[in-house]
């Protein structure tokens, strides 16, 4: 009872476990201590300090290496470290940057060349022969039969072809490593309402690699037909045509493209440049849809070679015929195609700037054994062809070899 009493008379301040009580800090809901107007700490931004007291002096809280903490209290990223300044080099004539410049150029081509090279090789090459049915019916119906079942192995094969497989109606089987192009029994018919005619008639060709190669007929002859079937631009109804070991009879439209796109070039009568362009930018249009090799040339190189380098910022307008004709050469060599198409590239120049073209071409098939394929009406032209091809009433009528192929500069152009 007195132990009681002598409690509850004395001072509470004077109680230890009453100073424990005072001295500690009330807590809010995430351990941060609550200021004596009970708010929860504020930072410099007015943010809330989430579980860390401000300092003494108004600061905010400083991590382990002297950075400030976050609101969140986590550590900010370190600051980076400042880059090494690197020394200057000396200052690069205008031949060496030139020259850099065409090296990384060359390395770049290489690089994708060899990758294309791994990835053609993963393809197929399997042969195989299909049967294409004889159609005895003739006309129109005949005509549609031949079409029907042409669609149907189309269908098919295509895709097996693009990929690398060689499919024969014929039963031949290319030589890829001696001919680009080789065609068997090839006909073609066109039709005009209800009436069908024939063009080609039943061809049989062989064409070696890296040869200059002439077409001649006459009018009517069939031989832009002729050249449109083994380029890709059209297809035969009949037979197999094989270019560049992908028989072009059993392509479906899209695979025709892509395989125009990645093995040939062409060189038309008119040079169908885009008129907004540049010179070169015209000729970067064939680049950019090339496929790379090792024998690939730069934009540079391709102008020197058609000798036009100082006129690769000219526009069409800003060049001659002759000029502007180079200029498609060089979109179509831009492509590094392995077989290059001309209908009639000479047709609209003159003597001079003709001449210069076949030098070019000529060019072309010497320095990147590149085959080259021409049709003409000048017979005169047929002079300087490794292979001249005569064709006649839809077909081939003669095939010359010249052993001795002249100049372009020693021809008669009349």
């Amino acid at each position: 009872m007195s132990n009681q009493n002598t409690n509850r008379g004395q001072n509470p301040n004077n109680n230890p476990n009453n100073n424990n009580l005072n001295n500690q800090q009330p807590k809010g809901p995430n351990g941060q201590p609550i200021m004596p107007n009970g708010q929860i700490p504020i930072g410099p931004k007015g943010q809330p300090i989430m579980g860390q007291p401000i300092m003494p002096n108004g600061q905010m809280p400083l991590g382990p290496n002297g950075q400030p903490l976050k609101p969140n209290g986590k550590q900010p990223k370190a600051p980076k470290t400042p880059k090494t300044k690197t020394e200057w080099l000396p200052e690069l004539t205008e031949q060496e940057r030139k020259d850099a410049k065409d090296s990384k150029a060359k390395e770049k081509i290489l690089s994708k060349a060899q990758k294309y090279k791994e990835k053609k090789a993963k393809k197929g090459g399997a042969f195989k022969v299909v049967n294409f049915p004889e159609v005895k019916e003739t006309g129109l119906k005949g005509h549609k039969t031949r079409i029907r079942l042409q669609k149907q192995l189309t269908s098919k094969y295509s895709k097996d072809i693009l990929n690398g497989d060689i499919i024969s109606t014929t039963g031949n089987r290319p030589d890829t490593s001696r001919y680009a192009i080789e065609i068997y029994g090839a006909k073609k018919w066109y039709t005009n309402g209800d009436m069908v005619t024939q063009i080609l008639k039943g061809v049989d060709l062989k064409i070696e690699k890296s040869k200059f190669i002439v077409i001649l007929g006459p009018s009517g002859s069939g031989k832009t037909t002729l050249l449109n079937s083994i380029s890709g631009l059209d297809k035969v109804t009949v037979g197999d045509v094989f270019s560049v070991g992908h028989n072009l009879t059993l392509l479906k439209d899209s695979h025709l493209t892509k395989f125009r796109r990645e093995n040939v070039g062409f060189i038309f009568q008119q040079y169908n440049l885009l008129s907004n362009l540049t010179a070169r930018e015209n000729a970067e249009v064939g680049e950019n849809l090339s496929v790379p090799t090792e024998n690939s040339m730069t934009i540079e190189e391709i102008f020197e070679t058609i000798g036009m380098k100082e006129q690769m910022n000219k526009y069409p307008h800003q060049m001659s015929g002759g000029q502007q004709q180079r200029v498609s050469i060089a979109r179509a060599l831009a492509k590094n195609p392995e077989i290059l198409f001309g209908d009639e590239p000479t047709g609209a120049l003159d003597e001079e700037m003709g001449r210069k073209v076949l030098e070019i071409l000529l060019e072309v098939k010497n320095r990147f054994k590149t085959t080259v394929i021409i049709v003409t009406h000048n017979p005169n032209i047929a002079e300087i062809g490794d292979t001249v091809i005569h064709v006649r009433n839809g077909l081939i009528d003669k095939l010359a070899h010249n052993s001795n192929p002249k100049k372009p500069s020693e021809i008669d152009w009349s």
